[in-house]
């Protein structure tokens, strides 16, 4: 079962291992690793509230493990929409997991009255993007898809 909660000051060692793999950089606009510092001060200091970080974070569980993270992002009141970012470890990539926390991330989002609309970024092949919309399009889920020659699983292999 996956489910989504807060993240913790022991999830610092799974931030640290997703925030650093360098296969996922060109995605944002991280251009060297975090160290444990940054991201132990980062943990403190998150509101996990998307008002005032503009923004929340989750941590992924399968089972009861931390295996992932799940953000919404580049939130906007005014324009009633934000953004869902979704990191696995290569453990849980293929099977499920990231579509189970996508639905709950928007149920989340279902609760935010100033969140009506999200955009999902997708780094995947053509049959998996059809896939996923296929899925989402009828729950009313917007994709921006922005689809890649190669998954980043091919890109950096287990």
């Amino acid at each position: 079962m996956v489910t989504l909660r807060a993240l913790e000051p022991e999830d610092l060692e799974l931030l640290y291992t997703i925030e650093n793999d360098a296969s996922l950089w060109w995605i944002g606009t991280q251009t060297a690793p975090y160290s444990r510092y940054q991201l132990r001060d980062y943990i403190a200091s998150s509101q996990a509230d998307i008002y005032k970080d503009g923004q929340v974070r989750f941590v992924i569980e399968e089972d009861g493990t931390a295996v992932g993270l799940a953000d919404l992002f580049d939130f906007s009141p005014r324009n009633m929409r934000a953004e869902i970012g979704i990191a696995l470890l290569r453990s849980a990539q293929g099977h499920g997991v990231a579509r189970q926390a996508v639905r709950l991330l928007e149920d989340y989002r279902m609760t935010n009255p100033d969140c009506a609309d999200h955009a999902v970024r997708v780094d995947v092949d053509y049959e998996i993007l059809n896939r996923c919309q296929s899925r989402y399009t009828p729950r009313r889920a917007k994709f921006d898809a922005l689809v890649a020659a190669q998954t980043i699983e091919r890109v950096a292999p287990r």
